[in-house]
């Protein structure tokens, strides 16, 4: 585990590498913000908004979050081989959970729910917290990165429901990620 957000993302993903991994894939659960990604779909990220306070210590914002092309594709034809629904798309990587399920109680209210439409008219899929910062030190340091999340809350919902949660079978999550990992050959640096 990483543990949550994009500091803890980066220590791991930099000392996992500095021994000698080289794939590097997100496996965890996500927000939608698209109407047409439900719970429990799969979501494989190609790209992630750099939404986040951690990457900018690394290279300029305009430097892209983008993640491993062959690793997207073989986890998009593990979920596909698995009859799994996945959308293939771009995740927004931030730094706080709560103030986009909890806009309505937020001081920038406004200011919280005009991103969200942006986010939406811009076609990004969902709501992370680490994926941004996997593919920015993956691409830096000639490593794969990619991510595989499962939908927890869809938009709308202004809270998370643990129970479920607790329910949602995560094993397509996790086999779509090994099987996409597997069919990588070996990364030569």
């Amino acid at each position: 585990s990483t543990g949550i957000g994009s500091p803890s993302t980066a220590i791991a993903v930099e000392e996992l590498s500095a021994i000698g991994a080289t794939t590097f894939i997100r496996v965890g659960t996500t927000g939608s913000i698209q109407r047409d990604v439900h719970f429990s779909d799969l979501v494989i990220a190609t790209a992630a908004v750099r939404d986040e306070g951690t990457t900018p210590s690394y290279v300029p914002m305009s430097y892209p979050a983008v993640a491993d092309f062959e690793l997207v594709g073989a986890m998009l034809a593990a979920a596909r081989a698995a009859n799994q629904p996945a959308h293939a798309g771009i995740v927004r990587s931030h730094d706080a959970l709560y103030p986009d399920l909890h806009a309505a109680r937020m001081p920038r209210r406004e200011e919280l729910e005009d991103a969200l439409t942006v986010w939406q008219r811009a076609r990004v899929v969902c709501n992370d917290m680490e994926t941004s910062t996997i593919f920015v030190i993956c691409a830096l340091r000639n490593l794969r990165g990619g991510s595989v999340l499962t939908v927890v809350n869809e938009p709308g919902e202004e809270a998370i429901d643990p129970a479920r949660v607790a329910a949602l079978d995560l094993t397509p999550m996790f086999r779509v990620a090994l099987a996409g990992a597997r069919q990588l050959a070996p990364l030569k640096a």
